[in-house]
């Protein structure tokens, strides 16, 4: 049988069938070839002997592929065989000389494809300047707001995909190119069912976790075919299919649009509540309110009149967001809700486990400044998931259940189950003997679940969440004595950088260390505490929140922050001595959701620029939080809070990279996101209260000074595997 070349059939089809008919067949032929790759490629991932394999594993290892395929009389092409080993087999045959040519052509080509030493990088980098506006790039410049964030894996790839397209040779480039844009709704379906069969599986996470630092088709075909777009403008601008966004389009949020939408909601109600009452003119009615509306519905106690003030309310513990706003009975006042500058329309408030605090103030709509002429205030205590009066009894059997994820609706982890779980048969007293029987843990980030003694696992109501605790699978954290603690922390310097929730940290430390907190604030800059332990021991902490990055052309850059050199200023003031180089330094930096890798780098430099590179470093991991849609603060979707994960473990890795400590704390709080405090992110698991001083002080004696207690258990629990880092040596030894 004689081969013939594929150009002279295609010439057959021209000169028979036409122009029109060979543009058929050749577009069909391109779109079932990429469709079957793309296809193949899902297929293989999905394979259990590919699951645990990078791409990046074997980056120059290809292999050509022979297709044999039928076309119908409709030029349409059905694939009938995919030949992994296609023949280069020089035949000895006169006849099929041409063949042999074109086999070595074939050859030749692809080894230039691959190996082509032609640079990229430059242009590459402008394309990616120039075409998208919120891209990261991990360990320069990541941030949770930015729509992808580009591992050195993938801008690897990137390049070599820009490098191929110049290089083609004889190969003709299917995917991507500038009309590929097609593909995107396949792609996503495939990238669905990829997930569904890791999920079936429940290796989704370990999947996830494996591949974290390279991005998949899915991920990057947006990326991929706005770049062939720029490249190829000049052909391209006149052939966009209407099907295809442009690529300023490619990565556009909901967040703006879902904002716009739920302001014309409160706007519509707020104003369809207003139907139902008549406004006033009279003077007298100014500073009062005619009603106070939650949504939903909350009994307020005492029953509402206009004169009274203040209210209470209680509420279940899985009401985290109640709408509240007031109708103002004078027809020139307005009605703003949590300060004089907040909204005058109906707000969203989180609710925190415990007592949360919401005014309404009532403001003259006749001034030009804001101008508060009464306020009025709602205490509304979200009751715990479990009663803390109900006394638990070691005694009494339970169940011993396992917690991973708490809601099914917050399922960051696809392939983690969700809700409690029983993990063992025996008891909670058997259970806790077996994991003091637990080597100490080694790091601050080993991997764990929260156990907790149950009635019944399928009823969380039935739980005693005091008892709680977080629980590595192969090892356990100490609680050190306070005598052990104020040992360990004799002559050392703690220097915490980070958010509110690093603060509360801090504050932790602090009344763990002294056996009571004298001294707290709310502090957004520097704060020195010189005298603890009996003044061996200081704290130091600086502000450190997502302002650290600032606007320079449009671009957002990282820019130093004189965080670390302003703490070891005041430090050496208090003190009048240096940091020391040695772990009597401790740098403690965290964050919810800001602390990307280019902070660590940026960290890591300072500190070797300032000869401090061998002191303590610890990093708190990511939380959560930011999952409820409030007035002022970002609300993340379900894609984002798991695209949080996934930058968790980068951040992570990447510490490991450089020595330093680990404190992981996404998993600790995800796991149980609903048990936050008052704050508006929804991000706080820790609250500092008054301790109320003795009632039966003798006369004549002066009160004591003012003490503070810092509340909430898993503050409490990360922040006890923070002080078994700081003292590892204490804690092997306990």
């Amino acid at each position: 049988m004689r081969v013939q070349p594929l150009s002279r059939f295609w010439r057959f089809v021209e000169r028979n069938y036409g122009r029109q008919s060979l543009q058929t067949a050749l577009e069909s032929l391109s779109d079932v070839l990429v469709r079957t790759l793309l296809v193949a490629e899902a297929v293989l991932q999905s394979t259990p002997a590919a699951q645990g394999l990078r791409r990046s594993r074997l980056p120059k290892c290809f292999q050509l592929l022979g297709v044999d395929l039928t076309l119908n009389t409709s030029f349409q092409p059905v694939v009938t065989e995919v030949n992994g080993q296609p023949s280069f087999y020089r035949s000895p045959r006169v006849e099929d000389e041409p063949t042999n040519r074109l086999k070595q052509r074939v050859l030749a080509d692809a080894l230039s494809l691959l190996f082509g030493a032609r640079t990229v990088a430059d242009e590459l980098a402008e394309a990616i300047d120039e075409v998208f506006e919120n891209l990261g790039i991990m360990g320069l410049s990541c941030q949770i707001s930015h729509d992808l964030c580009l591992s050195r894996e993938d801008l690897v790839f990137l390049m070599d995909t820009r490098r191929e397209s110049v290089q083609t040779g004889g190969f003709q480039q299917l995917y991507p190119t500038y009309k590929s844009g097609q593909y995107k709704t396949f792609i996503d379906e495939l990238e669905q069912l990829h997930m569904g069969t890791l999920e079936g599986g429940g290796g989704a996470t370990e999947d996830m976790q494996r591949s974290g630092s390279q991005h998949g088709t899915a991920d990057m075909h947006p990326i991929v075919v706005a770049l062939q777009r720029h490249f190829n403008r000049h052909v391209a601008d006149d052939n966009y299919s209407d099907l295809e966004p442009e690529p300023s389009d490619v990565w556009k949020g909901t967040n703006s649009s879902s904002v716009q939408q739920s302001e014309k909601q409160e706007d519509d109600l707020l104003s369809g509540n207003q139907d139902f009452y008549a406004w006033s003119q009279h003077p007298s009615t100014m500073p009062y309110l005619a009603r106070i509306v939650t949504e939903p519905s909350v009994r307020l106690q005492p029953a509402f009149k206009p004169q009274r003030t203040e209210y209470f309310a209680n509420v279940s513990y899985d009401l985290v967001l109640v709408k509240v706003w007031g109708l103002a009975q004078h027809c020139g006042s307005q009605v703003r809700v949590d300060d004089k500058y907040g909204p005058a329309r109906p707000a969203n408030y989180t609710l925190g486990v415990g007592e949360n605090k919401v005014v309404l103030y009532v403001m003259d709509g006749g001034q030009p400044d804001p101008w508060v002429v009464n306020a009025y205030t709602l205490l509304i205590r979200r009751m715990p998931l479990a009663d803390d009066g109900v006394v638990f009894s070691p005694a009494t059997q339970h169940q011993v259940c396992s917690l991973k994820q708490v809601e099914c609706e917050m399922q960051v982890a696809p392939g983690e189950p969700c809700g409690l779980y029983s993990e063992t048969s025996v008891d909670w007293p058997s259970y806790l003997e077996k994991t003091a029987r637990l080597p100490v843990c080694k790091d601050g980030s080993s991997q764990g679940r929260w156990m907790v003694p149950c009635e019944k696992c399928a009823a969380k109501e039935s739980c005693y969440w005091k008892e709680a605790r977080w629980q590595p699978y192969q090892c356990r954290y100490v609680n050190l004595p306070q005598r052990t603690l104020a040992r360990c922390m004799a002559g050392k310097k703690l220097l915490f950088i980070g958010d509110s929730t690093n603060r509360g940290m801090m504050h932790y430390v602090m009344e763990r260390l002294n056996g009571s907190l004298q001294h707290w604030d709310k502090t957004h800059d520097l704060r020195v505490y010189a005298n603890l332990n009996r003044g061996e021991t200081a704290v130091a902490f600086a502000y450190c929140g997502p302002n650290i990055w600032k606007s320079r052309n449009k671009k957002r850059v990282a820019v130093p922050t004189p965080e670390l050199g302003m703490l070891a200023r005041a430090l050496a003031l208090t003190q009048s001595k240096p940091l020391q180089n040695n772990s009597n330094t401790v740098l403690i930096v965290g964050g919810v959701h800001w602390l990307a890798t280019q902070h660590l780098y940026m960290l890591v430099k300072a500190l070797r620029g300032d000869h401090l590179q061998g002191i303590k470093l610890i990093i708190k991991t990511l939380g959560a939080g930011f999952h409820q849609p409030v007035e002022g603060i970002h609300c993340l979707s379900m894609n984002e809070q798991k695209k949080l994960m996934m930058q968790n473990l980068w951040l992570a890795e990447f510490a490991r990279h450089y020595d330093i400590d680990v404190i992981d704390t996404f998993n600790i709080t995800v796991a149980r996101y609903k048990d936050f405090l008052q704050g508006k992110c929804a991000c706080h698991f820790h609250k500092v209260v008054p301790v109320q001083a003795p009632k039966n002080r003798p006369p004549g004696k002066p009160p004591p000074p003012p003490s503070y207690h810092v509340e909430g258990d898993i503050n409490a629990v990360y922040s006890e595997i923070l002080l078994n880092r700081i003292c590892a040596k204490y804690a092997e030894d306990s």
